[in-house]
């Protein structure tokens, strides 16, 4: 099963972001985005919308949920 930190992982690669770059997109800290990759800590609502938004995907896609409905 996907993991939002897999998930997020496999869009930056996709997407050329660095950390530092996410980072800035999103409005927090690389320090913030590194604990997301190391499943340390998940983004609050507003931040993971701002992921979304970056990203072109759904909340459903990040968080792994594959039995979203539509």
């Amino acid at each position: 099963i996907m993991q939002f930190k897999d998930n997020l992982k496999e869009l930056m690669i996709e997407n050329c972001f660095t950390q530092d770059s996410l980072a800035k997109a999103v409005g927090t800290t690389q320090g913030t985005i590194s604990k997301w990759l190391s499943g340390v800590q998940e983004p609050r609502l507003y931040q993971l919308k701002q992921i979304c938004a970056v990203f072109g995907c759904t909340a459903d896609f990040l968080i792994g949920n594959e039995n979203a409905l539509d």
